[in-house]
Parts: structure tokens; sequence; C-alpha cells
């Protein structure tokens, strides 16, 4: 999985990325690679402490790891882009666009995908668990279970707390990303990693590369 993310991030350099927005440059910098792959280390490390299934573990069918995963994150793109088709994302946060050009936009969101995951899913939630354990055990499951909302609401959580929950397009798109953020931890628990980075790929290969070359 580092050997893509390296490939993705190396396809990426002395090509003008036309980012998004700020925080973009700061994800897809060369350092954040770095801690990348210390994040990759220390998840794989917690993932064995705490019971999440190594990335090729047998007892997981493919199915669970690729098939299913893959599929919903194909429904979540589809109900994001009818989304954006009813009011644009863009103009609903002020953006030119949602997406980076294709052809940069495949390994731009390659790359994204596995940061996104590692940094904000597989790591957060192995360390979590563990340190939910340190509890000798006292209520475990409610605790992972709010550990997991929290962890979902990392992307969008800045929205509800501006904005409450008023009616919008742009409300119902954000409590689908936090839909879709905690079935992507639910998959890593599960499943394993490779498991919660279908889901996204999925996600990203239909919303931001192919919808963005369709825009």
């Amino acid at each position: 999985m580092l050997g893509v993310a390296l490939a993705a991030r190396a396809a990426l350099s002395g090509t003008p990325v036309p980012y998004v927005n700020a925080g973009q440059a700061l994800l897809w910098s060369w350092p954040l690679f770095g801690a990348l792959a210390l994040a990759v280390a220390a998840g794989a490390h917690l993932a064995e402490r705490v019971g999440i299934p190594a990335p090729l573990d047998p007892r997981v069918p493919a199915s669970l790891r690729f098939l299913v995963p893959t599929l919903w994150g194909s429904v979540i793109a589809a109900l994001t882009i009818l989304s954006d088709v009813v009011a644009p994302a863009a103009a609903a946060r002020g953006l030119p666009t949602m997406h980076v050009p294709f052809p940069v936009s495949i390994p731009f969101y390659v790359y994204g995908a596995i940061m996104l995951c590692v940094l904000f899913h597989f790591l957060p939630l192995g360390l979590a668990a563990w340190m939910l354990t340190r509890l000798r055990r006292t209520a475990p499951r409610a605790a992972i279970a709010l550990a997991v909302t929290a962890l979902g609401l990392s992307e969008d959580g800045g929205y509800f707390l501006r904005s409450g929950l008023p009616y919008s397009v742009e409300t119902l798109r954000h409590l689908l990303s936090f839909a879709a953020n905690v079935t992507e931890l639910l998959f890593i628990w599960n499943y394993g990693l490779l498991a919660g980075l279908s889901q996204r790929m999925a996600t990203y290969a239909w919303w931001h590369i192919t919808w963005g070359a369709l825009e």
C-alpha cells in the first residue's frame, strides 16, 4: 500500500496541482508522506494489539475485504453526485470546484484516499481501541462505539458546530459524509484496513475522478 502511495505521490512531483483548498497542499507534501509511513507502521502495531484484522488476514473473505466496501463506496458516490446535481457542492462551500482536474486527479485522489484513511481512521481507531482496553474493560463496547462516532464526525464536525442541523442539501451531504466515515471505520474494525480503503477508493473514483472529469 505504501508503494502505491509513493508511486502516486511521485507522479505528482514536478506537476502543478491546482489544489481545491490550502489545506490540501500540506496533506500532499513530502514531509506528510513520512508521517504516513510512520502512521501505517504504528497503526499496524496497534491493530494487532486490539484485534483489527491484518490487511491479508485469511479469515476475511475477499468479498468482505474488497467487493462489499467497493459497492457501498459506489453507492455513497452516486448519492453525492445526485446531491451535486440538485445543489452544486462547490457553490455551497464558496469554492470554484470540488475536484482536482483530470488526469492529475488519478494519482492525487489515490494518494489522498490512502492518506486520509490511514491518518483519520486506521491509526486513530487503533489508538482509541488500545487506550480503551486500558480501562480494564469497563463498558468497552459502548466506549468503542463512542470512539467510532467521534472519529466519524472528524471530517464534518466543524460544519455541524457552525450550522447545527438546518434542512438543506448541504446538510444532507455532510450527514452522508458522516455515515460514510462511520462505515469506513466499521469496515476497518471488522475486516481490516484494506476494507475501509476500498470504500474510500470507490467513492473517490466515481465522485472526484469520474464526475470531476465530466463537469
